[in-house]
Order: C-alpha cells, then structure tokens, then sequence
C-alpha cells in the first residue's frame, strides 16, 4: 500500500506575496501619544468605556473600571506605605489580572516595580528584593509565607478581595465573576 501526502507541497512564496506576509499584514504601529503616561490612558479609557473589556484570563475578566478602581486602591495603600518616585515595589505574581492591577497600582503611586517570577527558587526571590531595595513586596497570600523572613512590608494580593487589609469595608473591588461579563 503506497502512502501518499494529505496535500501536495505548497510551492514558496513569491517575491509579492512573500512580501504581503510579512510586511504589509505585519504594518501593527499606531500613534501613541509620548508625552503620557500608560497610566493616565489606561484611567482616561475608564471614564470614556468604564464597561469595556480591559484584561481578560480564563479565570477573571476586568472591566476598564474596575481595573482603574483597584488599581486606585492599591496605589493610595502604596502611598501610605511610602512609596512614591523612585521608589521600588517587588511585584511577585503570576501573569494573572492581579498582575496587572498591581504593576499599574505601583505605577499610579509614582514607584517602579521590579518583578519576581514566583517559579524561582526562594533564594533567588529573596536575594532580588534585598538588592532591589524595595520597599514594599506584592505577592498572592499563598506565596507570603515564602517571604517570612523578609524585612519589607508583605501586601497579599486576594483575587477577589484585592488587599482586603485596605478595604476595611470588606466589599469586594471587582464587580466581575469567572466566566461572566458586567452589562
């Protein structure tokens, strides 16, 4: 029995179409004003569409403004925590919206983050926030007892309850449910 190919060969592309694919359906710059920050846009694009989708994982959605409103939050907590300009928050988190709410909380606050992959080992984590100089640590409550022996603030940052130490009113901050969006 002789086995033959599913489809023949495709032939190389030419010099047009080779060209089409990778330069003109490649053409992605866009104006981007240089003169703001991406926080400023990100809070502008919240009173413009607070209900658009801002950040989307398998296991949360956010709105621009929730997004804005926890990242708010977080960034006020920051303050009173002493950060400001140039002042470094370690970031510990996985690529999650929390992720993002606290990279622009830090942002917000005037800091810079220097992130932590949390698969490293606990040394390594430990030696980037002693020679980051941080002043402050944000990781997932399950990651926290990682950091026990650290000298800086430790913010818990709860998918649902996003530091729920500064929200003594104990509501949840996004309105949004796995799976669901807000109409």
């Amino acid at each position: 029995m002789e086995l033959r190919p599913r489809s023949a060969p495709r032939p190389p592309l030419g010099a047009r179409e080779r060209h089409r694919v990778l330069v003109e359906w490649n053409r992605t710059e866009a104006d981007f004003p240089h003169d703001r920050m991406v926080h400023d846009l990100i809070a502008e694009r919240a009173r413009e569409r607070p209900g658009a989708l801002a950040v989307a994982t398998p296991e949360r959605i956010l709105s621009y403004g929730d997004l804005d409103a926890q990242a708010n939050r977080l960034a006020h907590r920051l303050r009173r925590l002493g950060v400001g300009p140039e002042a470094r928050v370690a970031v510990c988190l996985p690529h999650s919206t929390e992720l993002v709410v606290s990279l622009l909380g830090v942002l917000r606050a005037g800091g810079a983050y220097v992130p932590i992959d949390p698969g490293h080992p606990r040394e390594r984590a430990e030696l980037v926030l002693k020679d980051s100089g941080a002043r402050v640590l944000l990781t997932l409550p399950q990651l926290a007892a990682t950091f026990a022996r650290v000298e800086v603030p430790v913010l818990a940052i709860d998918p649902w309850c996003t530091l729920a130490a500064a929200n003594p009113s104990g509501r949840r901050w996004s309105r949004s449910r796995p799976g669901t969006w807000p109409t």
